[in-house]
């Protein structure tokens, strides 16, 4: 299981509750999903219509902006020909910082 970064925050969006390594990850998957498509010479429009979503809303995964559930991977998989785990591949999850104020342990 991955460590998360804690984000604390009642009433923020989803969104901004999302931890670091969510982020990170999130913005990865965009990435590859955009990467996968150029390499197909193939449209926001066209990998939209063959996922059944809008273009804006692919923009919005490619962008990492909003989470791409596991059946859409599985969808977008499927229309630009890869196994699931090519957009996992060289992901690296960010180094832990810990930005709470010092407590009195971790102040010893």
């Amino acid at each position: 299981m991955l460590p998360t970064l804690g984000v604390s925050g009642q009433g923020r969006s989803m969104a901004d509750r999302r931890t670091t390594i969510e982020k990170a990850l999130d913005e990865h998957i965009g990435r590859a999903i955009r990467g996968r498509r150029h390499a197909l010479e193939q449209s926001q429009v066209a990998l939209a219509d063959a996922v059944n979503r809008s273009f804006q809303q692919m923009q919005k995964y490619e962008t990492g902006a909003n989470r791409v559930s596991a059946s859409l991977l599985y969808t977008i998989a499927d229309a630009q020909g890869v196994d699931l785990m090519f957009y996992f591949v060289g992901f690296e999850p960010p180094v832990a910082v810990d930005d709470r104020p010092p407590g009195p342990v971790d102040r010893l």
